[in-house]
C-alpha cells in the first residue's frame, strides 16, 4: 500500500507541479500578447515619424528651392541689359562739348582719420598697462600720463558693441632723463 500511497503523492505533486508551469505558461502567454501590442505600438510611431520627417525634407527642399528662386530674382542678370552702343550715343554729346580734365600737380591725396564710432553702442575696455613701471635707464618709477585709445568694432549676430584697447603711457619723471620718454 505504501507504493500506492506513494504513487499517488507523486502524482499529487506531478498534478500540482503541471498546473503551475500551466499557469506560467499563461501568463508568459499574456505578458507575450502586451510586449507585441507594445511593438505594434511602437511600429505605428516608428511610421508617424517617418512620415513626419519626409514631410519636413520635402518642405525644407521646397523652401530651398524658393530661395534660390529669390536670390537669382534678387541677384541675377538683369533682364534691361544695356548695349554698348546705345550708351555711346549719349556720351557722344558729352565728349565733344567737355574739355580735357587737367591732372592735378603736386597734391598728395590726404590720409584719411576714420569716423569715431556710434556713442550709443556698447563699449568694452580691455586695458594693457606696461609690463615695467621702473625707468631702465636711472631706476625710477615711470609715472602714469594717459592712454593711447584705439577701438575696434566687433559684430555678434544680434549685438554690436565696441571693444576699446586702452594701453597705458607712462614716461619716467626723473629730471636726467627728460629727453627719454617711454
Amino acid at each position: 500500500m505504501k507504493t500506492a500511497q506513494k504513487l499517488q503523492q507523486e502524482n499529487a505533486k506531478l498534478r500540482a507541479e503541471i498546473q503551475a508551469k500551466d499557469e506560467l505558461l499563461i501568463q508568459k502567454s499574456n505578458d507575450i500578447q502586451v510586449k507585441e501590442k507594445q511593438l505594434k505600438n511602437q511600429t505605428a510611431d516608428i511610421k508617424a515619424k517617418e512620415q513626419q520627417l519626409k514631410d519636413k525634407i520635402a518642405y525644407i527642399q521646397n523652401l530651398e528651392a524658393a530661395l534660390i528662386e529669390l536670390k537669382k530674382h534678387r541677384f541675377g542678370a538683369s533682364s534691361e541689359k544695356q548695349n554698348n552702343v546705345q550708351t555711346a550715343l549719349f556720351n557722344e554729346a558729352e565728349v565733344l562739348t567737355e574739355p580735357k580734365a587737367k591732372k592735378a600737380k603736386g597734391k598728395k591725396k590726404k590720409s584719411g582719420k576714420r569716423k569715431p564710432l556710434l556713442k550709443t553702442l556698447e563699449r568694452e575696455d580691455k586695458v594693457y598697462k606696461p609690463e615695467q613701471t621702473i625707468c631702465p635707464h636711472d631706476g625710477t618709477e615711470l609715472t602714469y600720463i594717459g592712454d593711447e585709445v584705439s577701438e575696434q568694432l566687433q559684430f555678434i549676430p544680434a549685438e554690436i558693441k565696441v571693444i576699446r584697447h586702452k594701453r597705458h603711457k607712462i614716461v619716467t619723471t626723473s629730471a636726467k632723463m627728460s629727453q627719454f620718454t617711454g
